[in-house]
Order: C-alpha cells, then structure tokens, then sequence
C-alpha cells in the first residue's frame, strides 16, 4: 500500500517520506518510486561517488556534470551502473578509456548523452579500435534515446560509430552541433565515395544513416543549427511514417518554404517546437494549423513577424495541450481571445504568453475557456492590473505555476483582497485560493509589500518563489512567508534593499 501512495507523490515529498522510518525507507527501496528522478554529480564528485556506491536505493537515471578524472570510480559503477535507464555525460573531460569502462557497468542503458564533452572527440578517433564494438553492442542494445547535442569537435566518423552500437533510436537530438548542410561540402569531404571523414559533420551522412538503417525515429532534435528548406524536406522524407516530436529551435535558414514541405510530409506531428525563427510569418502559422491539426503542443516562442491574423488559426488546433507564444508583441489581445477561447479547451495545460499584449478582457476569457490550465506565463505582460490576478485566484484553482514576473501595475490589493457581496458574506480573491501552486515568480513587482505578500503567500505545496526587485518587503514580511510555506526549497529576494537578514 505504501509504495502505490508513494508513487502519486512528486520528487521532495517521496524523499521525505522515506526518511520517517525504516519500514517507509524500504517501501521505496524497490525503485519505482525513483523512475523519473535523476541524480546529479557535478565538480567534486569524489564525495557522491563514494556514498552512491555503498547505498542501497536504486536509481535509473545519472548526470555526470563537468567530471573528470573522479569519474573513474569502479566500485560506483558497480553498484550503480547495472540498473540504470539513462546516463547523461555533460561538460565532462572524460578519456575514451573511462567511457568505455562506464559503459561496460551499464548493461541496462535506454538513453544516452554525450554533451559538450569535447575532450572524448577532439582526438577524432572514438570508438575506433574494431575489438570495443562487441562489447558495446552488448550494453547498448536497448538504447532508443540518443543525445549529442551540443559537441563542436562530433564528426561523420564519430557520429557513425556511435549509432552503430546502439539499438534502433527513436529519439536523436543533434541540437547546437557544427554541422554542415550544403551539398558542396558533402561533395568536397567526398568526392569519391571514401571513408567517413573525422574532420567535418554533415548532414547528408546523418540523414543517409535514418534512410539506410530505416530508423524509425519518433524525436528529433536539429535547434541551433544550418538547417535550410531543403534540409527539412529530406528529414520530413526520410521520417514521415514516424515522426510525432520535431525541435527546430533558431534555425536560422528555415524559412516558409521548409515549414510548409514539413506540414506536407508530415501531417501526424504531434510536438513542434520552431521558438526563435524570426523567418516564420503569417502563411507559415496558418499553414501548420492547417494541415498539423493533431498537434499537442507548440511553441512559436519569438516568431515576432506573427500577427492577429494568423494567430487566430490556433482556434482550429483543437488538441492542443501546450501552447508557447512568448514575445509575439504584433498580436494583439482580441487575437489572443480568438485564438484560444472560441472554444472551451478542457485539455490545455500550459500556456505561456509572457511579453505580449494580454489585458484584463483577455484574462476574464482565458479563465473561462482554460479551466483545467497549470502554468500560466505572465511575464512582463504590463497591462496585466489587480482585477486580472483577481480572476486568475478565482477561476484558474489548478494551477501549479504562476510567473508575473515584471508586471509592476500589480500591487497588494491585487494579490490579497476581500469584497463584501450583498448577502453579507465575503469573498476572498486571494492568491491563496490557488492551492495547487508549487511555482510562484513575482520578481519585479515593485508595489507588492508585506501586508499583501504577507497574506497572500501561503501555500502547503509550494516548493520555488522569486520575490527578487520587491522593494517594499522587509525582514517582517519574509519571516511572515517562511512561517507559511513549509515546503518551500528555492526562495530568491535579491535587490530587495529592505531585507536585511
């Protein structure tokens, strides 16, 4: 019974729970409690290792963060390595030697990656020696989930290797890598047909290795590079029975053209995430909401060419769930309105409008049509007034992340008021009524005090609060917040110039 309770339970309260006593302690030893918790090793790791390999609890997920020389821990990985699902190594000055020795431990490995580790592919020459592929073939049998973003020295050969001893991927992400997406490079490196190069990635030899080896690929992940037209209508091509989840975040030469052979070849997407391309217009949004119409979440995060006019399609995606339209400041409120509450959508869940035009008319409909919403982006939105927050305690009581960060028209009575209805009784518009929330970001609001934050700022479950730039909080209202927010683990009041504890 005590670990079916521990699994409705997020990450800090199953840590506490297994503290209270032995038997709750061995309630979790299973692991499942743990399956979407990761464990972080970073710098000096020698300590963690050490405690790790001696430690009983089982854990499937581990981040090596800018590691070194301590990685080479036998007695960790021994304990450690056999069960884990995902092994991340980031920013690691890793040998060869010791990444093979971690990947002989980790028999069980569905995910890896290998980010900014450039130590491990500068010298061009991993994985190269003929007698490590039987061995690593063994162990990474089951990796579906590949990630190598970021690594400026990755190349055709490295690449090549790598994918030839893990299992058939799902997911790859190549986000932020040097890759070359021209057809006359691809013809320099190869005039002939020769060996793969370890001198330059291209693009060409990614996309030969899905067709090739018929990788059906659900993810994947080209955001931060060259990736043109005609690029994305290969890789579109090449996955078009597969894919649900594309990321092209910042691809600078992506223009209409590419969207629309994408939307084309691809009508079954379900994630699209095309945040920072400021070549996307008005025909490339009314295009994808066309034609992607199972899409569930999808983020034109700075598409700033973006208008009313376009917007307005989002009201045919009916299955959205997650929804990202930061910093798009030529829509107007009404397009918000359009866009989004023509229709209840009981199924959203997030939306994030931080950096645009939203009003209190454009609230007051949110809240009607977006009942069930938990995170809400208000960030620097500065027509956001007290009535709005007022309707946003009042309707919107799922929420478990609010960010109003920079909206300095908000002030006490906004965030804690009571009114006196004609019957006598009164009505609280607190944000307190939100009792779900676990994430509240105010920074900014230089009118807040601690009479309002005082009273407003109570919340069981809340875990991250900024009140950075509040200049009106004193020491008394922040011993006010800690004695009312017992879970709370990340508190930010810098630049608060009152507070002197």
């Amino acid at each position: 019974i005590l670990r079916k309770i521990f699994l409705y339970l997020n990450v800090p309260d199953r840590l506490s729970a297994s503290a209270v006593c032995q038997q709750w302690y061995r309630a979790v030893l299973d692991g499942r409690p743990y399956d979407d918790m990761r464990v972080v090793l970073q710098g000096d790791m020698t300590r963690g290792m050490n405690i790790l390999a001696k430690s009983s609890r089982t854990f499937y997920g581990l981040v090596i963060k800018d590691g070194d020389k301590e990685i080479e821990n036998r007695d960790f990985w021994e304990n450690v390595g056999p069960h884990l699902r995902r092994l991340e190594f980031r920013e690691c000055g890793v040998s060869e030697r010791v990444f093979l020795m971690v990947l002989g431990y980790c028999s069980k490995l569905e995910g890896l990656c290998i980010s900014r580790c450039d130590g491990l592919l500068i010298p061009g020459k991993l994985l190269e020696s003929p007698e490590h592929a039987p061995g690593l073939c063994s162990s990474l049998e089951n990796v579906r989930d590949l990630d190598l973003s970021d690594n400026s020295y990755l190349s055709d050969a490295d690449f090549n290797r790598i994918v030839s001893v893990v299992g058939k991927l799902e997911n790859l992400s190549l986000a932020g890598c040097q890759m070359s997406f021209h057809p006359g490079i691809y013809k320099r490196f190869y005039p002939n047909g020769r060996a793969l190069s370890s001198s330059v990635l291209t693009f060409q030899t990614v996309v030969e290795y899905i067709e090739r080896a018929n990788i059906k690929l659900k993810r994947a992940n080209f955001s931060r590079t060259l990736l043109d037209n005609k690029a994305v209508q290969r890789l579109a091509a090449a996955c078009a029975d597969s894919l649900t989840e594309l990321s092209l975040v910042s691809c600078v030469q992506l223009s209409h053209a590419g969207i629309l052979s994408l939307c084309r070849t691809l009508p079954g997407l379900e994630v699209l995430d095309l945040a920072e391309n400021y070549h996307v217009t008005d025909l490339s949004l009314a295009s994808i909401c066309d034609t992607l119409t199972q899409l569930r979440e999808l983020d034109m995060t700075r598409c700033r060419l973006l208008t009313s006019h376009s917007v307005a399609e989002i009201a045919r995606l009916q299955r959205l769930r997650a929804l990202s339209l930061s910093s798009c400041c030529k829509v107007s409120s009404a397009g918000f309105v359009e866009a989004l509450c023509s229709n209840s959508r009981p199924g959203m869940k997030r939306l994030d409008v931080s950096y645009c035009n939203i009003d209190t008319y454009t609230v007051v409909a949110l809240a009607k049509s977006l009942p069930n919403l938990t995170h809400l982006d208000l960030t620097s939105c500065p027509l956001l007034t007290d009535e709005a927050v007022h309707v946003i305690s009042q309707n919107m009581r799922r929420l478990i992340c609010l960010r109003m960060a920079g909206c300095e028209t908000v002030t006490d009575n906004g965030i804690c008021s009571d009114r006196t209805r004609e019957d006598g009784k009164t009505r609280s518009k607190s944000l307190a009524l939100l009792e779900s929330l676990e994430e509240l970001n105010l920074r900014g609001c230089k009118h807040l005090s601690d009479d309002g934050l005082g009273a407003s700022v109570r919340f069981v479950g809340l875990r991250h609060l900024d009140l950075s730039l509040c200049q009106k909080l004193t020491d008394v209202g922040l011993a006010c917040i800690g004695s009312h927010n017992p879970s709370l683990e990340h508190l930010v009041v810098s630049k608060c110039i009152l507070v002197r504890t």
